[in-house]
């Protein structure tokens, strides 16, 4: 009886860990780039003392799969079309994003809305301030072709370079629409993927199939407390009635 109550709470544990991976989902469905992780469970063999013991351990992965493309306007956004990542400088530290929503900052510097620096050929990408080179009589023209090269008025001035992983399973999340690249996942420059200016990615969240997990885990986390309840009144009927010998 007390090992029904012991799997009763690693099943309520790993419940609310679903829901928990759910709601995030959810929350970031209309944040640009955002992958989607998901919830998965494998038994693996521990030992308990003397015995070998099968459980069932929780793991978490990460939804590659592209998102649909949203038409801006804006001729500082891109979409990558293909399995490449952006890569950003935030806080000194570089990051991959798929998050290709950008702007001018002051100083010329095309950053997204967290403050994150677009990384060019040679660092931070800067480009002439559209306000302080457009005229009466000629009008700026910004061009980021497919292969990332940034033309002013038809002049090269950087190159937008896109990064895959050899290992993506092995990126690491680094807060929301960002991944680490540590050495392991073979992160190699990406000749394949192209780039889409005037557009950005969606997340690739489907909140339908979300919408449905969660309540299958919240019915599910219903019938373990049930069952929770009413181990626990066999378990205090048993103890009552021992206790009367």
């Amino acid at each position: 009886m007390i090992d029904r109550l012991a799997h009763s709470m690693m099943a309520l544990q790993r419940l609310m860990k679903a829901q928990e991976v759910t709601a995030n989902n959810l929350a970031n469905m209309d944040t640009p780039g955002f992958k989607a992780d998901k919830l998965y469970f494998h038994s693996v063999l521990q030992k308990q003392g003397n015995r070998m013991v099968q459980s069932v351990v929780p793991g978490q992965s990460v939804d590659m799969t592209q998102g649909h493309f949203e038409s801006t306007g804006n001729p500082f956004d891109m979409a990558i079309e293909g399995d490449g990542f952006l890569k950003v400088e935030l806080d000194g530290v570089e990051l991959l994003t798929r998050n290709g929503r950008f702007r001018q900052d002051d100083n010329g510097f095309l950053v997204n809305e967290q403050g994150a620096r677009l990384m060019g050929s040679n660092g931070p990408i800067s480009v002439p301030l559209m306000q302080d080179t457009a005229t009466a009589e000629s009008e700026v023209q910004l061009e980021i072709s497919s292969n990332g090269r940034i033309l002013f008025n038809g002049t090269e001035y950087d190159r937008i370079r896109l990064y895959a992983a050899e290992k993506p399973e092995a990126l690491e999340r680094h807060s929301t629409g960002y991944f680490f690249a540590p050495p392991e996942a073979g992160l190699a420059p990406d000749n394949e993927s192209t780039l889409m200016q005037g557009y950005y990615e969606a997340g690739n969240v489907n909140p339908l199939n979300e919408m449905v997990d969660m309540m299958s885990n919240a019915s599910l986390f219903e019938s373990q407390q049930r069952a929770l309840t009413t181990t626990d009144e066999l378990l205090s009927k048993a103890t009552s009635t021992l206790g009367r010998f």
